[in-house]
């Protein structure tokens, strides 16, 4: 699952009725701005693990109840989830099929439980158990109250890399609860993605923006020739400093009025762009500060 607060970023899109262009992720954010008002989203996919990925839960969400994608997903208790990816198979592209059929076992041991943030986040909650701190059966507050607690703390932050605020730990808050539970509710996910969500699933369902998916890192596809300029352009989250030319190349597909949004814990160093912070509330920890840049002509 994408672990950037999707809520901030469609709260700066609100407004875009442009072209989009993202980055496919793990396919939550990049798939939420079907359900704004812009002209059509265009998809990057970094590798076809990604494009798989996100055909899956486009295809599950336009098919499916939403119970058997909850089971798809790995939602519900396992027993049914490779029943269900055997109904939905018929509707996915031939090489997306074929590569799900190489990756069942990703399907049968829950597709949300299996990316490396994920594992990570199991191994801390492996050690709850063994300092005895339940979760499941015991209020958030007074959890957090526990002497114990500030050694799970240490633990989430290691996995995040940021310090946590204890303004984060509270139960209104959908991705503390995501974090701190080994097994995600569907009523908790009501307050998530639009993904994962049922009202999100029915504007996903019912949207009529276009789609298009492309296959390659993002950088060479932002530096290929382009038909036309992009609104918004979603970088994600920044892991790595972007070279001079990614940033020109930036500024060459985006709108003069464009807007870019990455995120990362410090502010992206460039010239080309005018970068202002996120002054609203993000409820994630995961992803650090989310940027709003308007390019500079």
């Amino acid at each position: 699952m994408d672990w950037e607060d999707v809520q901030a970023v469609r709260s700066v899109c609100a407004s875009i009725k442009g072209h989009v262009a993202t980055v496919a992720g793990a396919g939550d954010v990049s798939l939420s701005f079907l359900s704004q008002g812009c002209a059509s989203v265009t998809v990057i996919c970094d590798n076809e693990a990604e494009r798989a990925l996100l055909e899956l839960k486009l295809m599950a969400i336009r098919s499916l109840h939403v119970d058997n994608v909850y089971n798809l997903f790995g939602i519900h208790p396992s027993g049914r989830r490779v029943y269900v990816y055997h109904q939905l198979r018929p509707v996915l592209s031939e090489g997306i099929r074929s590569w799900w059929d190489r990756h069942e076992d990703c399907i049968r041991e829950g597709i949300f439980y299996s990316g490396g943030i994920e594992r990570k986040h199991q191994q801390v909650h492996a050690f709850m158990k063994r300092l005895y701190l339940d979760v499941e059966h015991e209020n958030l507050s007074a959890l957090t109250k526990r002497r114990r607690w500030r050694l799970i703390q240490a633990r989430f932050e290691k996995v995040v890399e940021a310090s946590i605020s204890p303004s984060f730990w509270h139960s209104g808050n959908p991705y503390a609860q995501l974090l701190l539970h080994s097994t995600w509710s569907t009523e908790l996910l009501q307050r998530g993605p639009d993904t994962v969500s049922a009202e999100g699933m029915r504007a996903i369902q019912g949207s009529q923006i276009p789609l298009y998916i492309a296959t390659g890192s993002f950088e060479s596809w932002i530096q290929s020739e382009q038909k036309e300029r992009f609104d918004c352009v979603y970088l994600g989250p920044l892991n790595h400093h972007p070279s001079v030319s990614f940033w020109r190349s930036i500024i060459n597909g985006v709108s003069p009025r464009g807007t870019v949004l990455c995120w990362s814990i410090y502010k992206p160093k460039t010239d080309t762009i005018h970068w202002t912070e996120y002054a609203g509330v993000i409820r994630s920890v995961h992803s650090g500060t989310l940027w709003i840049g308007q390019p500079r002509r």
